[in-house]
């Protein structure tokens, strides 16, 4: 006897743990230049907007190869491609311990952005093939937990790195880059071994199991766009200009998070913890409230309360002078943009499928994460022309609540139109 309920927790064990690690370390290998920058900076003679531009200058080159990396998803084996982009990306976050200047810095961003494109377009994908759309909510949220955890754990690692000083005459920051690389390296080599290709090739569920799991995602994806539908598509066009409001206030805070903390007059390793403050909280916001959308098969309303509250918590931390009380905005503001942007990414399936799919999910995280690029340049260029974070915060908030509205007056857009919507 069939039991969906089983089925989807067996499918959960087996893809998630391995993913979860495997975007763990894809987000920290892209952020973990906020905590190599209390030192960095210093060493390499990197002034703020310089820094802003090269740690936003990831975002371009990331979301350029969006849609190239999702096309040869479609032509290689997930495993293959997996294991290939997984060695670049790992490769690329080492090699920034041999930078010796402003232009080392942003080649190897670059170079980053490229070997990450297709990691997270494609395993979104991936995972639309293998959860039924009921479900897809919390387990989405279950994987994409990894990327505040990455910052919970990652900033006291990183911080307890700084800490340690010079080693073996190099200096610590370059020390960070080389051991938060190499797992990456052997992560991606599991994957090769462990993931499965196709619903056929899970020999690790029953051929009942596997016939089921093909029937109901094939039935789920009766009425979906088509491959060229998808790049025209109003819904694909709303939605990568809210993920962009979103990733503005998620990189654009989360890459000066170190930096806005150290302000505090805190030590690298008091930094690094109090740092991870919002991200804990992310990851209890995001399971809490996707688990809540799941279990009332609702989306939209879940998405622009969770991105307005996060635009309010962030313009109320500019305001406050104590320590404490912008620790909590921050935090509040975290875990709500998390939430949203987790939840956000269960609509895309409704309405993709197949090659469509991957493309139009490339199009709404390469348009998106060019808000990873404007986020962090816009931080450093207000602060630098303010001498303070709280202008720079107050237009974060500002641009995530307006991400939150868009999604509010979807409806009344696709009427306008005359198309359909997300469901």
């Amino acid at each position: 006897m069939i039991e969906p309920d089983r089925i989807i927790r067996k499918i959960g064990w087996r893809l998630l743990p391995l993913l979860m690690l495997l975007f763990f370390f894809n987000f920290l290998n892209r952020v973990n230049i906020g905590f190599a920058a209390l030192d960095m900076n210093k060493s390499l003679g990197l002034q703020p907007v310089v820094f802003g531009w090269g740690a936003g200058i990831f975002f371009l080159s990331y979301a350029m190869c969006q849609i190239p990396s999702s096309l040869l998803l479609q032509r290689f084996r997930v495993r293959l491609w997996i294991v290939s982009i997984a060695v670049a990306w790992g490769l690329a976050s080492a090699g920034m311990a041999f930078v010796t200047g402003s232009k080392g810095f942003i080649v190897l961003r670059l170079l980053l952005g490229i070997a990450e494109a297709g990691f997270f377009p494609g395993f979104i994908y991936y995972l639309s093939c293998w959860f039924p759309r009921d479900a897809r909510a919390r387990f989405n949220a279950i994987f994409l937990v990894a990327a505040p955890l990455a910052s919970m754990l990652g900033n006291p690692l990183s911080g307890l790195i700084l800490s340690a000083g010079e080693t073996m005459g190099i200096p610590a920051w370059r020390w960070l880059f080389i051991l938060e690389g190499l797992p990456s390296i052997v992560l991606g080599i599991i994957a090769f071994f462990w993931l499965s290709d196709s619903h056929a090739q899970a020999t690790w569920l029953a051929p009942g199991e596997r016939r089921w799991l093909a029937d109901t995602i094939a039935a789920e994806h009766t009425n979906t766009a088509k491959l060229i539908g998808s790049v025209f598509d109003v819904r694909v066009a709303l939605l990568s200009i809210v993920s962009f409001c979103f990733i503005m206030g998620i990189y654009g805070v989360g890459l000066w998070l170190p930096q806005i903390v150290s302000g505090f007059g805190t030590t690298p390793l008091q930094t690094g913890l109090l740092s991870a403050l919002p991200y804990a909280a992310s990851i209890g916001g995001m399971l809490f409230w996707s688990a809540r959308s799941d279990a009332r098969r609702e989306r939209r309303n879940h998405i622009a309360a969770a991105a307005i509250l996060s635009g309010a918590s962030l313009i109320a931390a500019s305001q406050f002078h104590s320590p404490v009380l912008s620790l909590l905005a921050l935090s509040i503001a975290a875990a709500s943009i998390f939430a949203a942007n987790a939840v956000l990414w269960t609509l895309p399936s409704n309405f993709l499928a197949g090659s469509a799919a991957a493309i139009g999910i490339a199009i709404i995280n390469s348009i998106g994460n060019l808000g990873g690029f404007t986020g962090p340049y816009l931080v450093g260029w207000v602060k630098a022309h303010t001498g303070g974070f709280g202008p720079a915060l107050v237009s974060l908030g500002a641009i995530s609540a307006v991400g939150g509205l868009l999604i509010l007056i979807a409806p009344w857009v696709f009427r306008r139109l005359k198309v359909a919507g997300f469901e």
